[in-house]
């Protein structure tokens, strides 16, 4: 299905509405595992150099891919072409933007991303995840340091700064025939959405969720498709009656300040029986994030005093089989067909490729490629 916008009745913008019967799936997609300039790391310098924390701790993790460099199309086709065979429709780029910097991780936008899309044809599908927040300069991290590192990671913007980032992405990325629409509207993602609202407070955040609204149709859209995220149950109440189109989360899985070592399956029924209480507080349709597991223990250096609850050290989740992740995605299914939700709004995994958090659908030593095959069975007794 496609929609003209009836502004530029010449511009038809894609409308993925998945098989017949079928609900999108959409994974998160981490784009690091390369050289960025003004990062002393990147995913797979933490991931070789991961250590155990406890007897059983299966750290470090190895690909079973090898060390894929994802600025190159080749790593980007290998990855989508196994997301697809796997019954996911595409990946959420995680895309920061700030002003006055250039885009970070862009040169894997630039450089696989566009280049994969035009191999892979009306064969995938893309959207993109603002981010406000800039990544952490340097890891691992120390427990010398803030927990949340540099304050500075967290910049301000203004309501005319949120047009120069969807300038920014609305050609080549949200125009692409390739990119992930509702109705013909570009899925666009807002990541850490209450920084909005700490920036711009309630009215401007509504009226640059409207601002930018209009500048997708000046452009030949026929709007956008907003995505806010929260990150625990009590974000619903101040996401509602911004002019969002749906909710989600990116990582909602672990206590953060739990036990050290938590049951995947036990948060799992915790979180569903949270997405009822979120939707009931939402006005508009909350959409489901399967985390894959959490162990950001990579992401840390040697210093922790084994003690004290804290990113990134704890907690560490156990038991993300791939039977468990599978489950976990059948109940999001069953959730959003259960409360009535379009068949057109996706489900989320997360993630397709964050390593260094341990929430990774990719082929590893621990698990092969048991993750993507569970999901492509379940996907596929389900159509």
């Amino acid at each position: 299905m496609t929609e003209r916008s009836e502004e530029n009745p010449q511009r038809v913008v894609g409308s993925v509405e998945g098989e017949p019967g079928r609900r999108p799936v959409l994974a998160y997609y981490y784009p690091a595992h390369h050289e960025v300039a003004g990062l002393n790391w990147n995913e797979w310098k933490l991931v070789r150099n991961a250590r155990p924390w406890f007897e059983g701790h299966r750290q470090p993790v190895e690909p079973a891919w090898g060390y894929l460099v994802d600025s190159r199309p080749e790593t980007f086709l290998r990855q989508a072409r196994a997301a697809l065979e796997a019954g996911i429709e595409g990946f959420i780029i995680d895309s920061p933007w700030r002003p006055g910097r250039e885009a970070m991780f862009e040169r894997m936008h630039r450089e696989a991303l566009l280049p994969g899309l035009e191999a892979l044809g009306a064969e995938f599908r893309f959207a993109i995840m603002w981010v406000p927040v800039w990544p952490r300069e340097h890891l691992p991290a120390s427990m010398e340091e803030p927990e949340l590192a540099e304050p500075e990671r967290y910049f301000p913007f203004t309501g005319d700064d949120l047009t120069a980032m969807l300038g920014h992405f609305l050609d080549p990325y949200l125009l692409h025939p390739s990119c992930f629409c509702v109705n013909g509207r570009p899925f666009f993602v807002l990541f850490h959405t209450y920084r909005l609202l700490d920036q711009l407070g309630r009215e401007g955040t509504i009226k640059a969720l409207a601002a930018m609204r209009e500048q997708a149709c000046r452009a030949g859209l026929v709007g956008l498709f907003l995505v806010g995220i929260l990150n625990q149950a009590t974000d619903a109440q101040m996401l509602t009656g911004l002019g969002l189109d749906a909710v989600t989360s990116l990582i909602w899985w672990p206590e953060w300040r739990g036990p050290w070592i938590q049951d995947y399956l036990e948060l799992g029924q915790a979180r569903i029986a949270q997405w009822a209480l979120v939707q009931e507080r939402l006005d508009v349709p909350y959409l489901p994030s399967i985390a894959a597991g959490w162990d950001a223990t990579p992401r840390g250096g040697p210093d922790w005093d084994g003690v004290t609850p804290r990113f990134p050290w704890s907690p560490i989740v156990v038991g993300n089989s791939p039977q468990a992740v599978s489950e976990m995605l059948a109940a999001g299914l069953d959730f959003l067909d259960r409360n009535g939700v379009d068949r057109n709004l996706p489900v989320m995994l997360a993630s397709f490729n964050e390593w260094s958090e341990g929430h990774f659908l990719e082929p590893s030593n621990l698990w092969g490629d048991g993750h993507l095959k569970a999901i492509g069975q379940l996907l596929k007794n389900r159509v």
